[in-house]
């Protein structure tokens, strides 16, 4: 009989990210994890999207999240299928509706 190895777990958890209602500041973000989110949301300003969090938390107090940066990737995650699903000017639109810049 064979015996299989166990699978090896890494233990790592990201630095905590919350977000202080007193100061109503962003604690814990580095600039390492906007220029990650910048990367992977191409088309969202993020560091305007993050202002933007932070007053919607400040108006809905009893919805803090236990998980800020889960909160802030799908925060982000949804502006950027907003931004593929409207483009930003009609000319991006009859461009695509007739077909133009395709190649």
């Amino acid at each position: 009989m064979k015996r299989r190895d166990k699978k090896t777990r890494v233990n790592f958890s990201p630095p905590s990210i919350t977000f202080n209602f007193r100061t109503r500041r962003w604690e814990g973000i580095m600039e390492e994890d906007i220029e990650g989110w910048e990367a992977a949301y191409p088309n969202v300003e993020v560091r305007g999207e993050l202002l933007r969090m932070g007053q919607w938390l400040l108006a809905n107090p009893k919805r803090a999240k236990k998980n800020y940066r889960r909160f802030i990737v799908n925060w982000l995650t949804n502006e950027q299928k907003k931004k593929i699903r409207r483009p930003h000017n009609v000319d991006e639109i009859i461009n695509r509706f007739l077909g133009v810049g395709n190649d």
